[in-house]
């Protein structure tokens, strides 16, 4: 169902080439490994007798959880404040969203403010200051510390080759 839909539309947003399209791509991207995690934990908490499973009673916590941190990632996002949004103790929630997520709270986190980074970095007149402030950053070096960590690049680097693959697509028009 969703899934074989997602791939069709990564297929077509990558067959019209439109401004954007990696960022959208990567989106649908992500939203297919949450529903594969999501089945697989389901799946899996069915088989075992495993008291920290990710039942599917939590799941829908657990969806809402990461849909708040989606919207709120440039936000000072404290463990224990969602924690306690979810109903569970700290260490409970932490190793229950580390079964649901499939990574700890805050590389989650960090990667919904890099995901955001990268669609900010692309748009012109953003500097990488703004961006890094707008995407909860408290600070330069450790936006850029966490951006080369999980892209391989800094954000000036990831800025030009956009740029420089924009103008390259530009120049072939021509």
């Amino acid at each position: 169902g969703r899934l074989k839909t997602l791939l069709t539309d990564i297929r077509d947003e990558y067959m019209a080439g439109m401004p954007f399209a990696e960022v959208n791509i990567y989106s649908k991207l992500l939203e297919m490994f949450v529903l594969i995690g999501q089945r697989f934990s389901i799946n899996n908490s069915e088989h075992k007798d495993d008291s920290y499973g990710v039942k599917g009673e939590y799941a829908f916590v657990f969806m809402d959880i990461c849909d708040y941190i989606n919207s709120h990632c440039s936000e000072d996002l404290k463990l224990d404040d969602i924690a306690d949004m979810s109903g569970f103790s700290k260490y409970y929630f932490e190793r229950l969203f580390k079964q649901f997520a499939g990574t700890s709270f805050y590389k989650y986190v960090n990667q919904k403010r890099i995901a955001k980074a990268q669609e900010l970095l692309i748009e012109p007149g953003n500097s990488v200051t703004d961006v890094a402030l707008n995407c909860g950053f408290t600070s330069i070096s450790s936006f850029i510390r966490m951006f080369k960590l999980q892209k391989g690049c800094t954000p000036t680097e990831f800025k030009n080759m956009y740029w420089g693959i924009r103008r390259g697509a530009q120049n072939n028009n021509d």
